[in-house]
């Protein structure tokens, strides 16, 4: 039974647990040796891991790791639809300005195109970006962040809607 492991920084421990009750809902209150713990960390704040096993997460595995390779496909961004772009936004999202944002970290190129082509046809316009050659990141620009905004503030838990805010302006 494969393994699902989500990582947080402890400041962000109200969304962690949302993120256990939703998935002890998806599976119906069962989750095997569930645990919550303190990882070693080098930082002031500790990272807070949170390691489980379901039977649900097979068809979770075959849809992210085909062949057993982590890949972002499209199947699984339509299975995820609006609630999964807040959920990346959390995880891989950034202002770049007051009015502007990005998703970076996603993998390869076509995978950052996959991404891209994906929120377009939710109506977030944006495009993708190549950054020294090798990292490939989608841009959002004014009116794609007003877009994404709309779309995935009521999907995001209120402990995690301050990474919706713009940044304040400098004074």
């Amino acid at each position: 039974m494969p393994w699902l492991e989500i990582q947080r920084c402890e400041t962000e421990r109200t969304y962690l647990d949302h993120q256990l009750r939703a998935l002890r809902k998806l599976n119906h209150g069962e989750l095997c040796q569930g645990e919550i713990r303190l990882s070693e960390s080098e930082g002031f704040y500790d990272r807070l891991r949170l390691r489980f096993q379901a039977r649900p997460l097979y068809r979770v595995w075959d849809l992210l790791y085909p062949r057993d390779e982590r890949q972002i496909n499209p199947e699984a961004l339509q299975v995820a639809g609006p609630l999964g772009a807040a959920c990346l936004w959390l995880d891989n999202g950034h202002w770049l300005s007051r009015n502007t944002g990005c998703i970076r970290g996603l993998g390869s190129l076509e995978e950052t195109l996959i991404v891209a082509e994906w929120l377009c046809d939710m109506n977030v316009p944006c495009r993708y970006d190549v950054l020294n050659g090798d990292h490939a990141r989608v841009l959002l620009g004014v009116t794609g962040m007003q877009q994404f905004v709309k779309l995935t503030r009521p999907l995001t838990h209120v402990s995690m809607r301050h990474k919706l805010k713009p940044p304040k302006k400098d004074s």
